[in-house]
């Protein structure tokens, strides 16, 4: 390839210097020749040229020295790579020769040094980053050569024809190849620039000149399109962070410039990397409208993006790179991991000993959650070149040995990353390993270390002024606190003693959104407590259940579940949740199997029986989701009449859905047809007494407006055995006992209400007050009657009773 890759470009990074520096410094000359229509200007930057490639020269010699002194084995390309870029002229002198033709020979003497300290910055690089700056120092070779040939040729034909050649023709060529030279010298100004900056700060100026100087080098635009993107956005995290809302547009504002990227194409359309950069286009404008929600526009984009990756792939298709760039799109924005597998296995094989390739398919292994082959593939890296592995690399070695439970591995690469010195000027590998080194001992339950790291982490993103990596870490520092107090709290625990175990259970079930891996402990305390008590097997069955699905791993819960079973094979809901687990797995035979087990453990359970429609009947199955789902927004929106209808078309294709009884009924209720209403209850609760103690409580509120204060009263009681501190059932119990004339029982559920709330209702004094009364207890009313006048000054009922009372007293 002619260019760097188009997708590297926009990745440049700064490197803080390493290791201990030294300069040496060298004297060099270079001369041109004047032709009758070079400026003097021009050629003394010629002439200048010349001698600072040959200090490049010398250059490369002393630091092929100094690197065997450090023991380092370097490639010869990567000395020159870094002695052109790298030499720093002190001092200059131009002096001009008359020449017998009447010609002037230009000299340029420079004196010139270069720091050891660039190269150990080169070899902190990673190897993608090398290989960039190696392509670039190759093209601008290829061009300088081309230039001086053309020079050559130049000053030959000038010889030769310049009787013959008009002046105007001659003038064009040395002004062609001028210009060419002095856009490569502000292409190479603004590189170098780039490269000494410590916060990637650059000047777009310098390619703009390049491109006024000579506008048909392809290259140019494709460079000036990447760093024109880059210098819209300053700080990107802080802008994300500051505006979510906006984050859409940050990242489509840092597309490479699509016109200057077709410029380009226009002037060379057989180079691969052109097109693979006007992907990296569409890539990222489709990434932006994916990120607001703007799917259609995106997959335009996306679409347009992959026929430019099969364009690169078609004009390079023996270029490991090419396939490295489409294989990325396909794992990224596309989520096409079959295909980004074969572009990133077509790329190893066409390059066996590109290390990045296999990084590539190493991440996607660990996507698909395949561990075992992510660590194969970045071992294989790791061989192939060891010294290209930085500590991010480390890291993500440390990931992938942490999701595969190997812990002691994953300890190992997290500290090897944090013990590996710091290579870049902004990304500091070492706040994230300490973060994910945080976590892993978190989950340890080392909580000392944890906190240890978090702190460590935090003290050199604040250093690095990282907002976002100081939030993140101090979260993490949050939950190794609250796990230390935990342990502190339990840690020390009875294991003999169930109910402390089932105790601790429940704190670890609380904090598990919060801290991976406390899911499971929850689970594995019970399973404890339960072999020390079985009783607790039954009693806590439905929690159990739930703790179990709350496993982030299917085949976690399996095994939990399978031994469950073996304790208690007549518990319906293990094997509805067994049957929940395969069917995720895709074992829908095994599923069916267990929903049948369960609905013929519980015939009742609705859940069992929906689970078995869904895997016996899927299309009836979404015709019924879709029918509740429109009926469930009608009575959302308190639409309660279409609501019935759609509930009545449920049951009519599935006359025992127990779900549409329940809300048909309590739509029924909203619009006091109470008949209908006590009809849907009824068939309810036939079908399943346990459906759910919510059924009572609006069979309850039936009876009430029906008058029939018995069956009230005696779904209230039902509904409170379930919820013995519903203060709203307490109230309306103690009303139903008022109207049948049941005074004391009135009063003992007052009392259990404003014990629960004091400051409830004013109506609930008022109510208590009256059974008071009836009771005669007068006093005790008057006091009540006060207390709801205080509550509510506007309660006329109370103003009119309390007076009764007083009438009553004074009788």
């Amino acid at each position: 390839m002619k260019i760097f890759s188009a997708l590297t470009i926009a990745l440049l990074m700064i490197f803080q210097t390493v290791g201990f520096a030294a300069s040496k410094t060298f004297s060099a000359s270079g001369e041109y020749l004047m032709s009758d229509y070079d400026t003097p200007e021009i050629a003394e930057e010629i002439a200048l040229d010349f001698a600072k490639q040959n200090a490049a020269e010398q250059a490369g010699i002393y630091l092929e020295s100094y690197s065997r002194t450090i023991d380092k084995v370097i490639d010869e390309v990567e000395i020159k790579t870094v002695a052109s870029s790298k030499v720093e002229v002190l001092q200059k002198n131009i002096t001009r020769q008359n020449q017998k033709d009447g010609r002037i020979l230009l000299r340029a003497d420079i004196r010139a040094t270069v720091d050891t300290s660039e190269l150990d910055n080169f070899l902190a690089q990673t190897r993608e980053q090398r290989q960039q700056a190696i392509q670039r120092y190759k093209a601008l070779q290829e061009m300088n050569a081309k230039i001086k040939q053309d020079i050559d040729e130049f000053q030959s034909k000038l010889a030769a024809i310049k009787d013959e050649v008009k002046d105007d023709d001659l003038q064009v060529e040395q002004e062609r190849i001028n210009r060419e030279f002095l856009a490569i010298k502000k292409s190479e100004e603004f590189g170098n620039e780039l490269g000494a900056s410590k916060d990637f700060s650059f000047n777009i100026n310098h390619l703009e000149e390049a491109i006024k100087l000579q506008p048909k080098l392809s290259w140019l635009y494709m460079e000036y399109a990447v760093f024109k993107s880059l210098g819209n956005v300053n700080n990107i995290e802080e802008t994300i962070l500051a505006d979510p809302e906006n984050a859409h547009n940050v990242v489509a504002s840092m597309a490479p410039d699509i016109k200057e990227i077709n410029k380009s194409i226009i002037l060379d359309p057989n180079e691969s990397s052109l097109y693979g950069m006007r992907a990296v286009h569409y890539t990222t404008k489709g990434a932006g409208k994916k990120l607001a929600g703007e799917n259609t526009a995106a997959k335009i984009y996306f679409d347009k993006a992959l026929a430019d990756y099969d364009k690169a792939v078609q004009l390079a298709p023996n270029y490991a790179w090419s396939y490295i760039n489409r294989g990325s799109f396909y794992q990224d924005n596309l989520e096409d991991y079959d295909k980004a597998l074969a572009d990133f296995t077509k790329a190893i094989k066409l390059d066996p000993k590109n290390g990045y390739a296999y990084k590539h398919r190493g991440d996607l292994y660990k996507e698909l959650e395949k561990y075992s082959e992510s660590i194969k593939d970045y071992e294989v890296a790791m061989k192939i070149d060891p010294k290209n592995f930085d500590g991010f690399d480390y890291s993500n070695m440390g990931d992938f040995y942490k999701e595969s439970k190997d812990y002691p591995r994953a300890l190992e690469y997290y500290t090897k990353a944090i013990e590996f010195e710091p290579e870049f000027a902004f990304g500091d590998h070492r706040i994230s390993a300490y973060s994910s080194r945080a976590e892993l001992y978190l989950e340890m339950g080392e909580n000392d270390k944890a906190i240890a790291d978090c702190d460590a982490g935090i003290a050199l993103a604040t250093e690095a002024e990282d907002k976002l990596w100081v939030g993140l870490i101090k979260m993490t520092k949050d939950h190794a606190l609250e796990a230390k107090e935990q342990h502190d709290k339990f840690g020390n625990i009875d294991t003999k003693d169930p109910v402390a175990l089932v105790k601790r259970a429940q704190e670890y079930f609380k904090t598990g959104f919060k801290h991976e891996g406390h899911y499971e402990r929850a689970v594995e305390d019970y399973m404890l407590a339960i072999s020390l008590d079985p009783k607790i097997l039954t009693r806590d069955e439905k929690t159990l259940v739930t703790y179990i699905a709350f496993l982030d791993d299917y085949k976690v819960q399996l095994r939990y579940l399978n031994k469950l079973l073996k304790l208690n094979p007549k518990s319906s809901a293990f094997y509805n949740s067994r049957g929940w687990v395969y069917e995720n797995l895709g074992d829908l035979k095994k599923a069916l199997a267990d929903y049948d087990k369960a609905l013929e453990l519980d015939p009742n359970s609705e859940v069992a029986r929906k689970n078995r429609q869904r895997v016996q009947s899927p299309d009836k199955f979404k015709e019924l989701e879709a029918l509740l789902e429109r009926a469930n927004e009608f009575k959302k929106n308190k639409d309660f009449s279409h609501a019935v209808e759609e509930y009545t078309k449920v049951l009519e294709l599935d006359p025992n859905n127990q779900d549409a009884y329940f809300n048909r009924g309590r739509s029924y209720l909203a619009i006091s047809k109470y008949n209908e209403a006590l009809a849907d209850y009824n068939k309810l609760l036939a079908l399943n007494p346990s459906y759910d103690s919510a059924a009572y409580y609006n069979r309850g509120q039936v009876y009430r407006y029906l008058k029939n204060y018995d069956a009230a009263i005696a779904d209230y009681t039902k509904y409170l055995e379930f919820k013995p501190n519903d203060e709203d059932a307490y109230f309306n119990r103690g009303m139903m006992y008022i109207f049948a004339k049941k005074y004391a029982e009135a009063v003992a559920d007052y009392d259990k209400l404003l014990a629960l709330n004091p400051n409830y209702d004013s109506a609930a004094y008022n109510n208590r007050a009256w059974a008071y009364y009836n009771l005669g207890e007068y006093k005790k009313a008057l006091a009540d009657y006060d207390k709801a006048l205080e509550l509510d000054p506007n309660n006329e009922g109370a103003k009119n009773n309390r007076q009764r009372v007083l009438d009553n007293m004074k009788k």
